[in-house]
């Protein structure tokens, strides 16, 4: 996701829709924090926002996606490679 800059979780090959949404919703989330929020600026971001079940009413719903995340044991990896073989230049 573009904006992201966070450290990704190393998913599974193979997603549930639950997951995918955590994962796309942290994502989102952080990248607003990062580049909206921290410099107190307005974004384009109007809640709540609909992310498969799961609805997000604020930006401090971030903290609870992340706990989430690490709770279901998927590892962090600064060296993750969304693309390798190189479709994206």
């Amino acid at each position: 996701m573009y904006g992201f800059t966070a450290i990704p979780f190393h998913l599974p090959r193979f997603l549930t829709p639950i997951v995918f949404a955590l994962e796309l919703s942290m994502k989102r989330l952080s990248a607003e924090v990062e580049n909206f929020v921290a410099h107190k600026k307005e974004s384009g971001v109007k809640y709540p926002i609909n992310i498969g079940p799961f609805v997000i009413k604020k930006h401090a719903t971030l903290q609870i996606v992340e706990c989430v995340l690490k709770g279901m044991g998927f590892p962090e990896s600064y060296a993750m490679n969304y693309d390798p073989k190189v479709f994206v230049y």
